[in-house]
């Protein structure tokens, strides 16, 4: 090979190399993707930080993540003039892994045994609790079960 050829093909390799090894190092986030997971959750950092500002769970979540207390159909649909404002939302709500009623449940709950609230869609809640889990589940996780 003349060394004009021998350059280009140096080139090109080292080019191609270069790409192969950029790929496979830290994958790039899509924009939105991190804040896709934590809408369906607030762990124990975050709650640490917001304990002192809020009485129970609902006013919190009502606060931070207010799409975990509405079920996607309801978000879906468009409200009408005749429904009452105070429509369930048909989200359930467990703590412990234990049923304890819909959302209005929320406010009875105060906030500093909680460790963990993680919104579950219709179908990871179905598959976990049974059926009847159309509008979604609120799981909740006290400090009580890290000593089961």
């Amino acid at each position: 090979m003349n060394a004009p050829t021998l350059c280009i093909v140096l080139v090109g390799t080292v080019a191609v190399s270069m790409l192969g090894c950029t790929h496979g190092t830290t994958p790039v986030a899509k924009p939105g993707a991190a804040s896709a997971g934590r809408a369906s959750e607030i762990a124990r950092p975050e709650l640490d930080s917001l304990r002192s500002r809020y009485r129970n769970v609902y006013d919190l979540i009502r606060a931070v993540r207010p799409g975990m207390l509405i079920s996607r159909e309801l978000r879906a649909a468009t409200p009408s003039r005749d429904a009452p404002r105070s429509e369930p939302s048909g989200v359930k709500v467990f703590v412990d892994d234990v049923y304890v009623g819909g959302v209005d449940v929320l406010s009875t709950i105060p906030i500093r045994s909680i460790v963990f609230v993680h919104r579950m869609t219709a179908t990871d809640a179905t598959t976990r609790y049974g059926s009847g889990m159309t509008g979604g589940v609120i799981a909740i996780t006290t400090a009580a079960t890290r000593w089961r």
